[in-house]
């Protein structure tokens, strides 16, 4: 086991970076060739680290990168990719593979995506190509700052069958990775960031976001 002494840089204007492990020979942002909007990013106000750095954790364990990073009580979270039934990820746990949807929100989609964003004013990004899992909210450790409290599954009505958790956990099956924080004074403001970091985007055509609708093969005309 090796624990990691975290060293955030601040690469952009209200963006961090660390490096965990070893250097991976292929990330998500290396395959895309991304080249940031460093002029709009500059136009952002500024902020400061948006996480206590003391509560993020990193360990490489037999190959595998375990990360930890704090939770709030309140906070909510969304984003890790498309999803059909659910909004806030925040007490979930999610495999993310990308794969057919299998009709649940378990991870297992056609485009999962490494990247969260919280109400408290920060995202994260796993820069990893590979498949994660993302424990939104549902460990609870020993040595956790805010313990849930003990109760009697049997005798007490506040029992509860996942208690509180404050830390979100993620599994990176590889010997490191490298991640991402953005901080804004809103969501909006993070996910902005977050866009013109992977180099800005473009305006779909209005049909692109339009009715959609899907019909079974032996469906015909005269039915309708």
């Amino acid at each position: 086991m090796t624990a990691q002494n975290l060293k955030w840089d601040e690469i952009h204007n209200g963006i961090w970076y660390t490096r965990i492990g070893e250097e991976q020979p292929i990330s998500l942002l290396k395959a895309a060739e991304i080249i940031p909007d460093t002029k709009a990013l500059d136009k952002l106000t500024d902020v400061g680290f948006p996480l206590d750095e003391t509560k993020i954790n990193a360990e490489v364990i037999n190959g595998k990168t375990y990360l930890r990073f704090p939770l709030q009580k309140e906070e909510e979270l969304y984003g890790l990719g498309l999803n059909f039934k659910t909004h806030n990820q925040r007490g979930r746990i999610l495999n993310l593979h990308v794969d057919h949807y299998g009709n649940g929100d378990s991870g297992r989609t056609h485009a999962p995506v490494p990247f969260y964003v919280s109400t408290k004013g920060y995202g994260v990004l796993i820069d990893a190509a590979n498949y994660l899992t993302v424990y939104a909210g549902t460990g609870v450790r020993v040595d956790a700052d805010e313990k849930p409290v003990l109760r009697d599954r049997n005798s007490d009505p506040k029992w509860e069958a996942q208690p509180y958790s404050d830390a979100v956990e993620i599994l990176v099956p590889a010997d490191g990775t490298e991640v991402y924080i953005f901080g804004g004074k809103s969501m909006l403001e993070v996910v902005q960031r977050y866009n013109l970091f992977s180099g800005g985007g473009y305006l779909p055509p209005k049909w692109g976001l339009g009715f959609t609708q899907r019909f079974q093969p032996y469906f015909r005309q005269k039915i309708f």
